[in-house]
Parts: structure tokens; sequence; C-alpha cells
């Protein structure tokens, strides 16, 4: 047997309930667009960034490749888990540097493996950028 509170909650909320799956059911159906809220505005266009100058993309690499060399010569506290989040800062840099000389690279979100790590890096050098 239900208490009398469980059967007092399931008759407030119950037609509420109803009627917000009925209007819902409606707005389906007649396609209808969806309520706007008052004071809650349409969400945001996606901003589209400028590309930033090689001259940044460069430094960008060259920090990171200090900050890889730093971590490996040090013994602190959670190494790995910094190694790999420098290490994929760096392949990000690497790729962006790649996008703005059109060097073809392949867009994957894994870590780069290091021989094509290298390879992009003579690619890089051959088209003229030092970090």
């Amino acid at each position: 047997m239900l208490s009398p509170l469980v059967w007092y909650a399931a008759l407030c909320v119950g037609p509420a309930a109803a009627f917000a799956l009925l209007e819902r059911g409606a707005r389906a159906w007649t396609g209808a667009d969806p309520i706007r809220r008052p004071g809650v505005s349409a969400p945001p266009a996606p901003v589209v960034r400028p590309p930033r100058p090689i001259e940044l993309l460069a430094d960008d690499l060259g920090r990171l490749r200090d900050e890889l060399a730093r971590l490996r010569r040090s013994g602190g506290y959670a190494r790995r888990h910094h190694m790999l989040a420098a290490a994929l800062a760096y392949d990000d840099a690497l790729r962006d540097c790649c996008r703005a000389l059109d060097v073809p690279v392949e867009m994957t979100s894994a870590p780069l493996d290091p021989v094509e790590r290298l390879r992009l890096e003579a690619e890089l050098e051959a088209a003229g950028l030092t970090w």
C-alpha cells in the first residue's frame, strides 16, 4: 500500500507531466518551433578565429620542444602524464605549422609516432621554418 504522501505527490505532478507530454507531442506533430523561454537567446554562432601567424606557431613549437626536453630530464611527480600532455600539444603545434605552410599531414587525434614527427619536422625545416 502506498503512503498518502506518495499519492499526493502523484496527484500534484501527474497532471503537469501529462500536459507537458501532450504539448511536446502536439508540437512534434504540427512541426511547430520549440518554445523560446523569455530571456534566453538563441545559441551564439560559432566563432571563426583567423589563422595565427607562422612566427607565433614557430614560437609555440620552440617552447613545447623545450618543455619536452625539461620533462625528459626531470623526475617530477606525474612525469608520464605531463610528458604525454606536452607531446600532444607539440603534435598539435606541429600540425598547425604544417597546415600554415601547406605541408601534407594526416589529421589524427592520436599522438604522432616518432618517425612521423621527425618527418614533419624535416619537412618544416626544408620549407624554411626554424624554431
